[in-house]
């Protein structure tokens, strides 16, 4: 008996080989025997914001580890099914192993930033999809300045928001210091001190004294809604 060996790839398609068999020495019947082409399943991926990974094909019985997905401002939460997060989830890196197509969105987790805006002040909180978050309750710090609130914008022209706000939305947000000025401390300018009575009159054996200043206070402060007075 002879015995031979052939290798087909899975990406073929159907072929059909001819088997002939032999019975002591006599020539048999030739039989052909069919070979269909592997199933093969379409991977496909929508950034849904961020990058797009080429699609894959999944081979009937064989496993496929799922590609992962990039975007600015914002961290991979997974895979699912619904663009909205409403169908089956699927971990990137995870092994795929059902003998079907499948088409997947990335979903996202927003990150908020905060900016010091004047300050050394740096900090940075992830939000997961779909669930609401507390905006950080700590406040940078400014010599001369007392915080204010946070605006989208630096010159607090945008939406504002203040120190522990619930925030809902499923964006990236930049978050910038606002600040207001504190007052500085009274300028004297002139001081004079003479002896007196008790009415303040001017007297040589007065037992008491009258002292008079020339002062300024800053004005432009911003610390208080009404500098009138202080």
């Amino acid at each position: 008996s002879a015995y031979n060996t052939r290798t087909i790839s899975k990406t073929h398609s159907s072929q059909n080989i001819s088997l002939y068999g032999y019975f002591k020495g006599t020539a048999g019947t030739k039989y052909t025997l069919t070979i269909s082409a592997k199933p093969s399943y379409s991977i496909t991926y929508n950034g849904n914001g961020g990058s797009t990974p080429a699609a894959a094909t999944k081979w009937y019985g064989q496993n496929l580890s799922l590609a992962s997905s990039t975007r600015s401002g914002y961290s991979f939460y997974h895979w699912n099914t619904n663009t909205s997060n409403s169908g089956t989830t699927y971990n990137s890196g995870a092994s795929y192993t059902s003998n079907a197509a499948l088409s997947l969105y990335a979903i996202w987790n927003p990150i908020i930033y905060y900016k010091g805006n004047g300050s050394s002040y740096s900090a940075s909180q992830t939000k997961t999809y779909g669930t609401n978050i507390a905006l950080l309750s700590t406040v940078p710090t400014r010599n001369g300045y007392v915080f204010d609130k946070w605006n989208t914008a630096t010159d607090g022209s945008g939406t504002d928001y203040s120190p522990s706000a619930t925030y809902t939305a499923d964006t990236t947000l930049t978050l910038y210091a606002q600040w207001k000025s504190l007052p500085t401390k009274p300028k004297i300018s002139s001081l004079t001190a003479i002896r007196c009575d008790s009415n303040g009159d001017q007297c040589d054996d007065g037992t008491y004294a009258k002292v008079t200043t020339q002062w300024s206070i800053d004005t432009t402060s911003q610390a208080y809604p009404d500098n009138t007075g202080r």
